[in-house]
């Protein structure tokens, strides 16, 4: 990993807008994207289990440290440990050892935390349409990053870039 580069995580509930937000962040500031590496991993499954959160988490940190060397000054992650965390206890009930130690010793600058104010949209990949699990389980983030450099990020496309960039010059550079 490198020192010099500054890690900016976008997380949120299902359908929060993350990978919209991460990529268009990317675009703003020319800096590499590492994407939700479980798109990619579960379009080519029928079905998946617990050890495939494992797996994904493994694609995931293989992909932070190939694009961090590839960033100059940022590195934007759409989704990270902490989604793959929540998933796996809310539906397994546990979590596996590799996600806990990626998240106790890998610290992003800062965290972009997405509101639920914008449509749900379905797709294959979705399980939580429910808005009251939604909304518990964005409660639980704001619980997971108590403590950590966050920012609430909400509103239209527009308004969630200005807030984003906002953000990260006022608390990582």
């Amino acid at each position: 990993m490198t020192s010099s580069i500054k890690y900016i995580v976008v997380t949120g509930v299902e359908s929060s807008g993350k990978s919209t937000l991460s990529k268009a962040l990317a675009q703003h500031f020319n800096e590499p994207l590492v994407p939700e590496m479980a798109r990619t991993y579960l379009a080519a499954k029928e079905s998946y289990g617990y050890e495939d959160i494992e797996a994904i988490a493994r694609l995931q940190w293989a992909e932070i440290e190939k694009k961090s060397t590839e960033a100059k000054k940022y590195l934007f992650i759409d989704t990270a440990f902490l989604v793959l965390k929540i998933w796996s206890e809310e539906k397994y009930g546990r979590c596996c050892r590799f996600i806990l130690d990626k998240l106790a010793t890998f610290t992003p600058d800062l965290y972009l935390l997405a509101a639920m104010d914008i449509p749900y949209e379905q797709d294959a990949l979705r399980e939580t349409p429910d808005v009251k699990d939604r909304e518990r389980l964005y409660q639980i983030y704001l619980a997971h990053l108590e403590g950590e450099k966050l920012a609430l990020i909400g509103g239209h496309f527009e308004e969630r870039i200005e807030q984003s960039v906002a953000h990260i010059f006022g608390n990582v550079n």
